[in-house]
């Protein structure tokens, strides 16, 4: 199955590339999250860091997709790599435009080529359904646990939560509810919030660490934690394959631990009576993903925390910001490449200066060349990279073409195939251009697509108006509907204007 026939190739072009450049974008990102967290004092400040840094880390490759798709597929590098309607270079555009006046040769690189392109896709797609399914199936299972009935509540338990709520400044209604599904509190939901207060693990605590640990989750409430959680969960989903996302999402879960732990030591009063509380509930460690428990995060660093009085000093940040700034410099870098690979080097172009018509060439071989006739060092380099095997070009050329060393490289790059020439020549295509057989593979101009259009009474539609058929969206089931509606083609109407001129000399 071709690309063409699950999406069309613009949508295929500009997911791949925004996938790929998602690596080098992410890691610049989180990159530069790392140093303004390593500078940051507050939880707070560090918390609004990552969470940015992971929205920007999910807007990125949306942005780059929209950037591509605007440009029909092509890639972002200089305007003599821009594709035309179909797929050639500029380049190549410019050279036919101007005959013996210039030469332009244009050899494929390394960049991805559309079939590769498409099965990345449908990896990221997979992982996505995989991904989804499991957050999807933790949102179910929350879902089906809120229904169970629970137990009636303490009502000086119930009065305590007000007093804290009050005292926290909550204008929201929360409902308390005894349950016994969980080993630690943990609060639930964000438009009608929950507080679920497991009395077993509770029962060894004071009031004041009472106080703290239902500050703490009311804390969450105050923040609408459980709506930031439910984004993470999503972007986890979407970016499930890259590194950078999921330690984003990691810290982001870290300092809304530490932001919550601040608000219940000041509702305590004592960060070490607090501190004790945690370590009581070190043993409870249930999981959900959309619940906000007491016990989540790591608990030795949150009660080392609380302990020492804050975080980390001035030269361990100083040290992480100064790793942070090595590894923007490293993404950076390799953003460098990969732009290099896919766009400078998709496309290298030779530029020879005009020559009289009938001039004898510059004497001498160029550099590289191997003598007339023989192909450049870096076409052979090419030739290996690509599959450009002597079995290929004896097949290409039994087909009935004599393409030179870039051309190989290119119906190799893009697929294009002695069957598929065969085909086209069962069509009435026998002596198409190079370019043509890679624009009909690239833009996914197959021989049944072709045989389809014949059937509608199209005898021998040009390469240009087949591949302007499908990147326009243009299907056979669509001519045969509006054939079907009678609506008139230009010889139709052709034909009517002719007559009505033959009616009027008459009269």
């Amino acid at each position: 199955m071709t690309n063409a026939e699950w999406l069309p190739h613009d949508v295929i072009r500009a997911a791949g590339l925004a996938l790929l450049h998602s690596l080098w974008q992410g890691a610049a990102l989180a990159a530069l999250a790392a140093a303004a967290m390593a500078l940051a004092r507050r939880a707070s400040a560090r918390y609004l860091v990552a969470v940015s840094a992971l929205a920007l880390a999910l807007a990125a490759p949306a942005a780059t997709f929209a950037l591509v798709y605007a440009r029909g597929g092509a890639a972002l590098g200089p305007p003599f790599a821009s594709l035309d309607a179909r797929g050639a270079p500029l380049a190549a555009i410019f050279g036919r435009a101007h005959g013996a006046g210039a030469s332009f040769a244009l050899s494929p690189g390394r960049g991805s080529s559309a079939d590769d392109l498409a099965g990345l896709v449908a990896l990221w797609l997979a992982g996505v359904v995989v991904f989804g399914g499991r957050a999807a199936g933790g949102v179910a299972l929350l879902a089906r646990l809120r229904r169970r009935p629970g137990a009636a509540l303490d009502p000086a338990l119930e009065r305590l939560g007000e007093e804290v709520r009050r005292a926290l400044g909550l204008g929201r209604v929360v409902r308390y509810a005894r349950c016994d599904w969980l080993d630690a509190p943990a609060a639930v939901g964000w438009l009608r919030p929950v507080v679920y207060l497991p009395l077993a693990a509770l029962s060894g605590l004071s009031e004041s660490q009472l106080r703290a640990v239902i500050a703490h989750e009311l804390a969450h409430v105050k923040r609408l934690d459980a709506l930031v959680n439910g984004f993470q969960i999503a972007a986890e989903a979407l970016l499930f394959y890259h590194p950078a996302a999921w330690w984003l999402s990691r810290r982001i879960r870290e300092e809304r631990e530490h932001c919550c732990d601040d608000v219940a030591a000041a509702a305590c009063g004592d960060p070490a009576d607090y501190a004790r509380a945690l370590l009581s509930l070190e043993e409870a460690r249930a999981a959900l993903p959309f619940a906000m428990a007491a016990n989540g995060g790591s608990l030795r660093a949150r009660v080392a925390r609380l302990l020492a009085g804050g975080d980390e000093g001035p030269g361990l940040r100083a040290s992480a910001a100064v790793a942070a700034a090595a590894s923007l410099a490293a993404a950076l870098a390799v953003g460098a490449c990969l732009l290099g690979l896919e766009f400078g080097a998709s496309w290298s172009v030779k530029v020879s200066a005009a020559r009289p018509a009938g001039a004898p060439p510059a004497a001498g071989p160029e550099a590289g060349d191997g003598g007339e006739g023989a192909p450049g060092l870096d076409q052979l380099v090419a030739f290996r990279i690509h599959g450009v095997t002597p079995a290929f070009v004896r097949s290409v050329r039994e087909a009935g073409y004599s393409p030179d060393a870039d051309q190989l490289v290119a119906m190799r790059v893009h697929g294009v195939t002695p069957e598929d020439i065969a085909e086209l020549g069962e069509l009435g295509y026998r002596r198409l251009d190079v370019d043509d057989l890679v624009a009909f593979r690239v833009h996914g101009v197959t021989p049944a697509f072709i045989a389809a259009v014949q059937k509608l009474g199209y005898a021998r539609p040009s390469p240009d108006e087949l591949v302007s058929l499908r990147i326009h969206g243009v299907t056979p089931e669509d001519i045969a509907e509006l054939r079907a509606l009678g609506v008139p083609g230009e010889g139709e109407r052709g034909a009517g204007r002719a007559r009505a001129r033959r009616h009027a000399r008459h009269d």
